[in-house]
């Protein structure tokens, strides 16, 4: 069973390079500018490219966007958040009934067209199907 795992992770590893080769390549240099904000990015990626990349840390916008200025990121999670730490009154009452604590698992945030931020974006089947990703 270990052999197997081991084989899994080496395949996502190369999976994982490739990608990276793939989006940064040098010779592709397929760049342009887009709607999102301060952007010059690799066209044509997939919404699974651009979640790669924000899994790495980094800013993705679809070109097909309306709003000027839009990306998506991810928030990571927090394996044991103070109750007193926690923003809403009800998810505060929660962690405390927990012990003091709670769990907060990863999500997507959104930076909106009118400047705001949304926690807990959720892709639609359009975003997801798109191959107009970029990174910010």
């Amino acid at each position: 069973m270990k052999k197997i795992v081991m084989f899994f992770v080496l395949i996502f590893q190369f999976i994982g390079l490739s990608f990276q080769r793939k989006v940064f390549a040098e010779e592709d240099n397929k760049y342009q500018s887009g709607d999102c904000e301060n952007t010059k990015a690799p066209i044509n990626l997939s919404f699974g490219d651009a979640l790669q990349l924000m899994k790495s840390g980094h800013k993705v916008c679809r070109e097909g966007w309306n709003g000027k200025g839009m990306w998506i990121c991810i928030g990571n999670g927090i394996c044991e958040l103070e109750a007193d730490k926690f923003w809403n009154v009800h998810t505060k009452e929660f962690a405390r009934s927990k012990g003091g604590s709670a769990e907060v698992l990863p999500y997507i945030i959104m930076k909106t067209a009118d400047n705001k931020v949304l926690m807990g974006w959720l892709a639609s089947q359009t975003d997801m199907l798109a191959n107009d990703w970029m990174l910010v």
